[in-house]
């Protein structure tokens, strides 16, 4: 129970450091910075947070995204969207 409590409150900071970032590097392109996901930050794997990226702006990760993506890795695939 406490896991997964310590998971949903992992994944609540994830979505809303997310949110404040993500209004943040829309004005900030100009200046030539990458989007950085503090996902460590909140205590999730590069696992947990590729499947909440992808949760959270597809309808859901296929088959083998979550691997695909962790390879091309975060940013790049936020980036490419």
């Amino acid at each position: 129970m406490k896991k997964h409590l310590q998971s949903l409150l992992s994944l609540g900071c994830l979505i809303s450091a997310t949110i404040i970032f993500s209004s943040f590097t829309v004005f900030s392109k100009h200046d030539g910075d990458k989007p950085k996901f503090p996902y460590k930050k909140a205590g999730l794997t590069k696992n947990q947070a590729t499947a909440h990226l992808l949760s959270r702006f597809t309808y859901g990760a296929k088959p083998g995204e979550v691997e695909e993506v962790k390879k091309m890795g975060l940013e790049k695939w936020f980036e490419l969207q």
